[in-house]
């Protein structure tokens, strides 16, 4: 078993599409996602309920990674060491190039949020020197309040 890790996504008035997380590994080690989690604090009327469509996509080659997010690398245990992966979160210009491969595609109503926790057999796990973007495609009718989480497993390094 590798070391756990978190990366925490806090968006305030995104009105755009943008990529929830994107997941860099180092050349050394492999990520296995154990799970995203995406939900909202802003639209909570029955009238604000929108359907949204999210893609976690693998992402190879030499692509060029979005910005305008946070870095950030929690380990789930105190005292263990940094993430080889860097992690960046709330991306408002999304990544682009490189070789993608959808492996994942939902519609996720936003007053319930997005909540995905595979079973083992079910777990994606990224190569060395590879992404994972999980993309917002849909742009929001109105601006969102984003909040999420990705937790990874990191083996190697």
């Amino acid at each position: 078993m590798g070391i756990m890790y978190s990366s925490v996504l806090d968006t305030a008035a995104t009105a755009a599409a943008i990529d929830f997380f994107e997941l860099l590994t180092p050349a050394d080690a492999v990520a296995i996602i154990h799970s995203v989690r995406i939900t909202q604090s802003t639209d909570a009327g029955d009238a604000q309920a929108e359907m949204l469509e999210l893609v976690m996509r693998r992402v190879t080659g030499a692509p060029t990674s979005g910005s305008g997010g946070t870095t950030n690398e929690n380990p789930l245990m105190q005292g263990a060491p940094a993430a080889g992966s860097i992690c960046e979160a709330g991306n408002s210009t999304k990544l682009t190039g490189g070789t993608s491969v959808d492996l994942l595609r939902e519609g996720f109503n936003v007053q319930v949020g997005f909540f995905w926790t595979p079973t083992p057999e079910e777990r994606i796990i990224i190569s060395p020197s590879t992404r994972l973007v999980v993309e917002l495609v849909t742009t929001p009718t109105d601006a969102l309040d984003f909040h999420g989480t990705l937790i990874f497993e990191e083996i190697g390094g």
